[in-house]
């Protein structure tokens, strides 16, 4: 499974040493020219770039004009169609009217349709709407869905990074169970709850459609100190977002602890 995370842009260079690929949030290229340059140098260095709308970090997806300018600008290999939060019927019309308003044949990267929905039924009629036009299937980390299987439950499964970890896995296991998911298909796994969600998916080859994934999660343990030496620190969540944090700048300290959080993510997690 290929990995990115997202940081400040202090450390982006550290950062990105220990990566696959690099995951590019469309808001951050207006607001930062050390960012954008860092973008179009990326083709030269033949590093794989995933565009996402920056639906997470604005409340909604980015103006889709703007949008499809930095695509055609960018030119990532994968990008996220705009889509539209736990709001299924919204959510396709959305990619309905991106792939009817922009010529998308200009553009080289392959189309990632987003599951959106409030329950089971959404994400299935998503799922199988989005496999007809996508080229690729993303699944986030924090739908409310899964909080209402889990907060209930004993420990340790009460917590919410608990509850998105394990929630995200039970919703692929239901859609592989039911066939709805497309093994041909490559799917893109957005942010984590706890980190530790992905040891359910490393060992076992029914989940190989599961290709890449995101996560900022080993970046904001390290800014506040949480060492993933530490269990506690590999089941929370920091709800500190990481754009809030972009033009941090970063202690010596710090970034040791976020270098060695990556490591240990690579090694024993991913």
């Amino acid at each position: 499974m290929l990995i990115a995370h997202e940081s400040p842009k202090s450390i982006m260079p550290h950062v990105q040493a220990l990566t696959d690929y690099d995951y590019c949030l469309v808001h951050l290229l207006e607001q930062s020219e050390e960012y954008l340059n860092y973008f179009l140098e990326c083709p030269k260095k033949g590093r794989k770039i995933i565009m996402d709308c920056s639906l997470f970090e604005l409340g909604t997806s980015y103006d889709l004009a703007k949008y499809y300018d930095w695509l055609l600008r960018i030119q990532p290999d994968e990008y996220i169609v705009p889509d539209v939060w736990q709001d299924a019927n919204a959510n396709m019309l959305s990619f309905y009217e991106f792939e009817s308003n922009f010529n998308l044949k200009a553009l080289k990267g392959l189309k990632i349709g987003v599951l959106q929905g409030k329950n089971y039924n959404d994400f299935e009629r998503v799922y199988s709407f989005m496999v007809k036009k996508a080229d690729k299937i993303a699944i986030s980390f924090g739908y409310d869905y899964y909080l209402e299987f889990f907060l209930e439950k004993e420990p340790p499964y009460n917590s919410k990074a608990s509850a998105f970890a394990r929630g995200r896995f039970f919703l692929i296991n239901e859609l592989l169970q039911r066939n709805i998911i497309n093994k041909q298909k490559p799917h893109h796994l957005l942010g984590c709850g706890s980190p530790l969600e992905f040891t359910l998916y490393k060992s076992d080859p029914k989940f190989s459609f599961t290709t890449s994934l995101d996560t900022s999660h080993l970046i904001m343990s390290g800014l506040f100190n949480k060492d993933y030496d530490n269990s506690e620190s590999l089941s929370d969540k920091i709800e500190t977002k990481m754009v809030d944090v972009f033009d941090k700048e970063v202690s010596e300290q710090q970034l040791n602890l976020i270098l060695k959080n990556i490591r240990i993510f690579r090694d024993n997690i991913r």
